[in-house]
């Protein structure tokens, strides 16, 4: 049975819960019939105060556009039909990039497979400029390779040795030429000691396997030279570069021979 000091001790914390409850309706509606403001609205945080919060944007969803994504269509048995798509198919069969230009980019099948089909190719790069032209002292040359291929080397050719120039090693590899993205193949043929001009004839030969090691290669292999950076030094000898022709890829199927 309490007593009259616990009887008033309970009285005492009864008052206080119904007070409580009492304040936080008496807040909440308070809250309920306060107009918003434009640019805040206004909740308790964790300490039971108002507090400011930013309005939230409105994100509304995007349109995506529904046009349909145009697949090229390119048969690996025919070259230079249109794709479907506005644009055409790979190019046909090319072993020169052009007869008429300073720099000559020529492709040649040294093996093929028990099938007939070609297995490795070789790039030579001939330089037959006009007479009375600057000739070059050193050559940052570029190679762009699509398709799948592999290159198993790079040789200087006789006018680069009688020029007494060299193919720059890679300083991570030691191979002499560098791979850039792109499957582009860099070689950088220069002599620091010797300003020697390097003379027209053949310079380099690079030798590409089609394929894997043990397979058949299945589609075509483009090969281009590229003038994304500077070509040749000195300048006035860079003019051969100046001609869109001899950048035209050489294009290698895999057909029979």
């Amino acid at each position: 049975m309490f007593t009259d000091r616990h009887s008033a001790h309970v009285v005492e914390l009864l008052t206080r819960l119904f007070l409580g409850m009492a304040l936080g309706c008496g807040s909440a509606s308070n809250a309920a019939s306060s107009p918003p403001t434009d640019d805040v609205s206004r909740v308790d945080d964790v300490s039971g105060r108002a507090a400011d919060v930013p309005p939230v944007d409105v994100v509304l969803p995007v349109e995506l556009d529904s046009t349909p994504i145009c697949t090229p269509s390119c048969p690996v048995t025919e070259c230079g039909r249109a794709d479907g798509c506005g644009s055409t198919c790979t190019a046909c069969p090319r072993d020169l990039s052009c007869a008429d230009c300073a720099l000559q980019l020529r492709l040649a099948v040294l093996t093929r497979d028990a099938a007939g089909l070609p297995k490795t190719v070789a790039l030579t790069l001939d330089y037959l400029p006009p007479e009375g032209v600057v000739l070059p002292t050193l050559a940052d040359l570029r190679l762009r390779a699509v398709g799948d291929v592999t290159l198993l080397g790079v040789d200087a050719g006789p006018a680069i040795l009688d020029a007494g120039k060299s193919l720059v090693g890679d300083p991570d590899t030691g191979e002499p030429f560098q791979i850039l993205d792109g499957g582009v193949f860099r070689t950088v043929v220069l002599s620091p000691d010797d300003d020697t001009p390097i003379g027209t004839g053949r310079w380099l030969t690079w030798r590409f396997r089609l394929g894997a090691a043990f397979e058949p290669p299945s589609a075509p292999a483009t090969f281009a030279l590229t003038h994304d950076e500077a070509l040749f030094a000195p300048p006035p000898a860079d003019l051969p570069a100046g001609d869109p022709a001899a950048f035209t890829p050489v294009v290698i199927w895999p057909l029979p021979g």
